[in-house]
């Protein structure tokens, strides 16, 4: 009897072992991982060349396991037949009885034991317990390497050719929202990773200052003559230009303007302080232009299309509201581009972006299509009227969010009514 219950608690702590192995090892993040590492665990570079080797880690947790279900089952097999029968003898149940509920207890307690606890013990604590097992795991694989390389070459044939990795962007994009919703993580910073996944689906030309709000000078201006408006600049930088804006010569810096005023060199023309100008094409991605900026560390991109027309302008500004929303300052609003009338309304530039307007109300839009969220609010009017805006039209983008327009001229919506319509309280 002794005897039988040694093989039934081996064959369940066996059981129990590769199970809890297979499912911590499976569960675990390799980026949890790594922020162990970094914090000095020193099993946890044991677990990493596990982890990212997970076939033959597995493979030899299978071969493991089936020694204890196989061999483990024959063992008590044996032992419960020499038992049974003498331990039975005066009950009046017969060997066959006791052997088929033994055999029923057996299973029970290795489905309850040997596979369910362990599993839902190592997907709770992954980390934590693939680190305890690893030194235990290192010494399986060494035993087990040759059964494992022979049956790797049996089933070679199954083996994928490239394996997907984890942390593609679907599946970041998925956990960024998981995290939202399970409070984890902030709203905000689920959008900043919304945000950054996007730099690389939308081009120049949806993030560009258009041409008809370019501010440049001309080349052959002289620093006196465009003293009034390099003192009252809100840009940092101006796009330089021969007859037009379809010939950009260069790039002029506020500090080079000014240092040429403090300095007393007001004669000296804006093309003598000109930078070399980098030129983009509007279908340029976004996180392309980004590393453009970078390597020409800072300062501003001119847009232009497949005939060299200059489109718009791209500063490192855009680039970071792209990311963080449009900084609206005190500057906009004395200019009229957005005006808070309300809690829920507010008076906005036509060229202003949907996105910006409900992220200003705090609206959360759903929208019928998502090229309509990058847009501007003119651009969707144009789009949803098919004609130019006029003063008097209204365009619901949701049913939280809506525009109506107050003032127009021949070419843009000038001032729009922007309502975050909320939905009434129950």
């Amino acid at each position: 009897m002794l005897t039988l219950s040694f093989y039934v608690l081996g064959n369940l702590a066996g059981s129990f072992f590769c199970s809890l192995s297979e499912a911590a090892l499976l569960s675990a993040s390799e980026a949890r991982i790594l922020a162990r590492i970094e914090r000095g665990d020193r099993k946890a570079k044991r677990l990493l060349e596990l982890k990212r080797d997970p076939g033959r880690t597995l493979a030899a947790i299978v071969f493991l396991n089936n020694i204890f279900a196989i061999g483990g089952t024959a063992a008590i097999t044996a032992a419960a037949t020499t038992v049974m029968p003498a331990t039975l003898e005066g009950t009046g149940i017969t060997p066959a009885t006791g052997m088929f509920v033994f055999i029923a207890l057996q299973t029970l307690l290795i489905i309850a034991f040997g596979e369910i606890t362990p599993k839902v013990l190592g997907e709770a604590l992954p980390e934590t317990i693939a680190s305890a097992v690893s030194p235990a795991l290192v010494w399986v694989r060494r035993i087990l390497r040759p059964l494992v390389w022979f049956v790797e070459k049996l089933v070679a044939f199954a083996r994928p050719r490239s394996r997907v990795l984890a942390g593609e962007e679907g599946e970041i994009r998925e956990l960024a929202r998981l995290g939202e919703q399970g409070g984890h993580i902030d709203p905000e910073e689920a959008e900043l990773i919304r945000r950054v996944f996007r730099l690389d689906d939308i081009t120049a030309e949806d993030v560009m200052t258009p041409r008809p709000f370019i501010r440049g000078f001309t080349a052959s201006s002289t620093v006196d003559e465009v003293r009034a408006q390099l003192l009252e600049a809100h840009h940092y930088q101006f796009p330089v230009y021969e007859d037009d804006l379809d010939k950009v010569t260069g790039v002029l810096t506020l500090r080079d303007g000014l240092a040429a005023l403090a300095g007393g060199h007001g004669d000296r023309t804006i093309g003598e302080l000109q930078r070399a100008p980098l030129f983009l094409p509007t279908s340029r991605k976004v996180d392309d232009v980004l590393r453009d900026l970078q390597d020409q560390h800072g300062g501003i991109a001119i847009v232009i299309d497949e005939y060299g027309v200059t489109e718009g302008i791209i500063t490192m500004d855009d680039l970071v509201e792209e990311l963080v929303g449009e900084a609206i300052d005190e500057a906009d609003l004395r200019e009229g581009r957005v005006k808070r009338l309300s809690r829920d309304v507010a008076l906005v530039h036509g060229l202003t972006r949907v996105r910006d307007v409900a992220r200003f109300l705090s609206c959360v839009v759903v929208y019928p299509n998502l090229d309509e969220e990058n847009t501007t609010i003119t651009g969707l009017l144009q789009e949803r009227l098919e004609r130019m805006p006029i003063v008097g039209d209204r365009i619901d983008v949701d049913d939280s969010l809506s525009f109506e327009v107050t003032e127009a001229d021949e070419r843009t919506a000038l001032r729009v009514l922007a309502r975050h319509t909320r939905a009434p309280q129950a």
